[in-house]
């Protein structure tokens, strides 16, 4: 796979919207435009095993409730999102954003998503919703506000149901949330929240879903909550409730 610190690798701009299938190969480093937020329309982004994705201020991937993110590494050669800046930090850029048609329990059914400036929509009735696979994953330096107290998080599953596989995901040094999920609900495992500046894990909106193994270690300066589990904040007894199950945790929380 192509080095990510070599100069002399192939670099492939991502700077507009992808409306098509598309693989992305571990012989490139992909780099999100500045200020570009990509969504994936009506198709299947495939990520390869060992491929760098490096985000630049302003931008984001974002996967559409009509389309797929497939993006399954390995052990030895997982897919890595970072920042695209020599020197990291929390909020180069803004991660990465799965939206469903799931059930969240917001008056209607559907919700518009938060932290952009024209949010799409998200929710429905389909418990069984795909938004794809997430296998030996890191996203990093993540979580850019696009205003204040309106900040994307390292990863955000939006309404995404039962058909979503994630495993062995990372989400590190994230400037909001480490992962938060907005209604819908799957099963995930093998789940690391590293140094997140708010939440290390947010489940809201209805999310009945199924953690295990998961490791939290929140920045001993800045973080949060280990977990922040809430219903929704216009009706506190909206259906579904907020529901998840977590087990095989360890978190290692932030101050003194």
């Amino acid at each position: 796979c192509a080095d990510p610190n070599d100069p002399a690798a192939n670099v492939i701009a991502i700077q507009g919207d992808i409306n098509a299938d598309e693989t992305w190969t571990c012989d490139n480093i992909y780099v999100l435009a500045p200020d570009t937020l990509v969504f994936v329309n009506g198709a299947t982004l495939t990520i390869e095993p060992g491929v760098t994705v490096k985000g630049n201020a302003g931008s984001a991937l974002v996967i559409e409730k009509d389309s797929m993110l497939m993006a399954e590494g390995s052990a030895d050669a997982p897919i890595v999102m970072t920042s695209a800046q020599d020197t990291k930090a929390p909020g180069d850029w803004g991660g990465l954003v799965l939206i469903g048609e799931a059930v969240v329990n917001l008056a209607g059914g559907t919700g518009q998503a938060e932290g952009f400036p024209v949010p799409p929509s998200y929710g429905g009735n389909d418990a069984a919703h795909d938004c794809g696979s997430l296998a030996y994953l890191r996203v990093e330096y993540a979580g850019f506000a696009i205003s204040e107290g309106n900040e994307l998080n390292g990863i955000t599953f939006y309404a995404c149901g039962t058909g979503t596989s994630v495993h062995h995901v990372q989400s590190h040094m994230g400037s909001d949330d480490g992962i938060e999920m907005f209604g819908g609900g799957f099963d995930a495992d093998h789940i690391i929240v590293s140094g997140a500046n708010d939440d290390s894990i947010d489940m809201d909106q209805g999310f009945g879903g199924t953690l295990q193994h998961v490791f939290i270690h929140q920045d001993p300066g800045v973080g949060d909550n280990c977990f922040e589990v809430s219903n929704q904040g216009a009706d506190f007894t909206a259906e579904p409730l907020t529901s998840p199950t977590v087990c095989n945790a360890t978190c290692v929380g932030s101050g003194a």
